[in-house]
């Protein structure tokens, strides 16, 4: 990953940290750019992809192109897995589960569990599923 420069005189990335992350039984080692004095919002303008790890906050991102977007998993870890969401072009998106704590959205749009289940695009993923078995 390039180091974008979020001024004239600072690089933010001078600093990077290792995390093993664990969620629904899946296990990954990523590697944070450590953003100190700054916030999600300070840094969205910049178009910076890769995972960030903000300790004023102690909030762990995954952006692509600025947003919080990850179709292959979480896009946001608080520490201990205390609290995940899912996100997809900055917005609560998840197919197969719920996005954040126990609710459903698909592309921002919240969904009871029935709702949810019965989804077109949460039918397609089911049946995809079962055929990759």
């Amino acid at each position: 990953m390039t180091p974008i420069i979020l001024t004239d005189r600072d690089d933010p990335f001078m600093m990077k940290h290792k995390f093993i992350l664990s969620h629904e039984g899946k296990t990954e080692t990523i590697i944070a750019n450590i953003i100190k004095d700054k916030n999600y919002p300070d840094i969205r303008d910049q178009k910076c992809s890769g995972w960030f790890y903000f300790p004023s906050n102690k909030d762990l991102i995954y952006l692509e192109e600025g947003m919080r977007h990850r179709l292959d998993g979480p896009a946001y870890y608080k520490p201990n897995n205390e609290f995940i969401i899912y996100f997809k072009n900055d917005v609560y998106h998840r197919i197969g589960g719920p996005a954040v704590n126990k609710s459903y959205y698909i592309d921002g749009q919240p969904y009871d569990n029935n709702q949810y289940w019965n989804h077109k695009e949460v039918l397609n993923w089911k049946v995809n599923t079962i055929l990759q078995l």
